[in-house]
């Protein structure tokens, strides 16, 4: 069965179980692009915390006022009114938690006209001013303003969940990919041998064709040759596809290509110790993806729809500003900033909106109470199915684990009678009643052959039942000894890989 020599002219790579697993968390492009979508999720945190980031702003305009002057003593006896502004502004702003936003900010006006009421025409004023906007209902609180980013934080640990889950599925397609070459493989070694058998003994009847075997006899034996040739046909065609299918789940170059032969080393030896339902329930509850989703996402629904009913209240902020003047004349911008004697001023005000009516705010808080309800029972969904997977998955362990018992007896039945038939057809040969003497023998190659194919299917059937046992618990990562964990890919981004405790 482990032995490179089933199909000839090909290489032989001899892979277990676990190197298969660790061969596949390491070249499976499918495994490496289920990691992205949580670094992708991921960068909604930094985008969160962003919007708290302080930022520095500038401001440059430039104007000109060219009217008539409809007394000469506005212009000096000019007749046209001609000033000139250029106006620079620039600080330093940023959101509050709180939901506020505070500026610092210093700004220069540059003045030159022929107004006489400018003495002199050209000169600079400084103001350097504080201010603060602070929302007193909407859009108020640390809690509300947080908001985003735990959702974010949540949203990349559903992320990370879904990752851990398609990875499970992909590691179960891994395992279940293993078990159908192992078997496919001693399917092919059995119906070599039966082919083998029939060969034989249509060369022994034909042999016999002019003594004591009939026509019936011979044709009988050559007909079921060829047919069991046949199937040994099929077999190697199933066995390459199992073969492929193994690789194509791997990404592994190495098993590949055609030229070279997977042989599995790892046999089916394993049964699972005695289940504690409570082991099995704390399991569910702490490992099972889905359901960590599923919290999460209400948790995220919560906070979402705390949001929509924050932004549903009226709208009332708060003005503050502080500031400091100070001029001079001509384009000096040092001196005018320098220069206290303008003296100060403040700003208090107070700023107030509300709808007249049901609008899209009051909308969106509906259904942000609604998606709340959906995801709350959705939860509870999650664990009906979740609880129901397990109850199954440990129902298919029991019963595979007591069909292969039953398959082995079987077998020994039926190697028992063919033993006995084989012992009657070497004494008695093709002689009187040889037709039905040879329907039974190789009726019994037959039933050997299906039986030892029956036990090495269930061999690998229970293999499949306690790997899905497994996943269903959520330990299928722990059982290989694999976590998840963020590194960086080729262009050094982040990326979340599957890597050994």
């Amino acid at each position: 069965m482990h032995g490179a020599d089933l199909l000839p002219g090909q290489r032989g790579r001899s892979v277990s179980l676990p190197e298969t697993v660790h061969s596949t968390i390491k070249n499976s492009n499918q495994i490496k692009s289920f990691g992205d979508l949580p670094a992708i999720r991921g960068t909604a945190i930094a985008e969160a915390k962003g919007r708290f980031v302080p930022e520095f702003f500038a401001e440059v305009s430039t104007s000109r006022e060219n009217e008539r002057a409809t007394s000469p003593a506005i212009s000096g006896g000019s007749a046209r009114a001609i000033t000139d502004e250029d106006e620079l502004e620039f600080g330093v702003r940023s959101r509050l938690l709180t939901g506020g936003e505070i500026s610092v900010s210093q700004r220069f006006t540059t003045t030159d006209t022929n107004r006489v009421a400018y003495i002199p025409g050209e000169q600079t004023e400084a103001r350097t001013s504080i201010s603060l906007v602070q929302p007193l209902l909407r859009g108020s609180g640390i809690g509300h303003n947080d908001a985003p980013r735990r959702i974010a934080n949540m949203d990349t640990q559903i992320a990370i969940e879904e990752f851990r889950r398609q990875s499970e599925a992909h590691l179960m397609e891994v395992e279940r990919a293993y078990w159908n070459l192992y078997v496919a493989r001693a399917v092919y070694i059995q119906q070599s041998h039966l082919a083998r058998h029939g060969a034989s003994l249509a060369s022994q009847i034909s042999g016999r064709s002019g003594i004591d075997a009939d026509t019936v006899l011979v044709t009988r034996a050559r007909s079921l040759a060829e047919q069991w040739q046949a199937d040994r046909v099929r077999a190697k065609a199933a066995l390459d596809n199992a073969e492929f299918r193994l690789a194509a789940l791997v990404g592994d170059k190495r098993f590949g290509p055609s030229r070279v032969e997977i042989v599995p080393t790892s046999a089916p030896n394993g049964a699972l110790q005695i289940l504690k339902t409570k082991d099995t329930i704390q399991d569910v509850f702490l490992n099972r993806p889905e359901l960590q989703q599923a919290i999460l996402q209400y948790q995220a629904a919560l906070l979402r729809e705390g949001m929509a009913a924050n932004d549903s209240l009226p709208e009332l902020d708060l003005i503050l500003e502080l500031s400091a003047d100070g001029g001079a004349d001509g384009r000096s911008l040092s001196d005018a900033f320098s220069d206290k004697s303008n003296g100060s001023g403040h700003l208090l005000g107070m700023k107030f909106s509300v709808p007249l009516g049901f609008d899209e705010r009051d909308a969106r808080y509906k259904r942000r109470r609604l998606e709340t309800v959906q995801q709350e029972r959705q939860v509870l969904s999650v664990i009906q199915t979740i609880l129901l997977e397990v109850d199954v998955s440990a129902n298919e362990y029991i019963v595979a684990c007591n069909d292969l018992v039953a398959q082995r007896k079987s077998l020994a039945a039926a190697q028992s009678s063919l033993r006995t038939i084989e012992r009657r057809w070497s004494e008695g040969g093709a002689s009187e009643g040889g037709i039905g003497l040879l329907s039974a023998l190789l009726s019994g190659y037959e039933l050997v052959q299906q039986s030892e194919q029956a036990v090495a299917t269930a061999r690998a059937t229970r293999e499949i039942a306690a790997a899905n046992l497994a996943r269903a618990r959520g330990v299928l990562l722990q059982r290989w000894g694999l976590k998840t964990n963020i590194a960086a890919d080729i262009r050094g981004e982040p990326t979340y890989k599957l890597t050994r405790n």
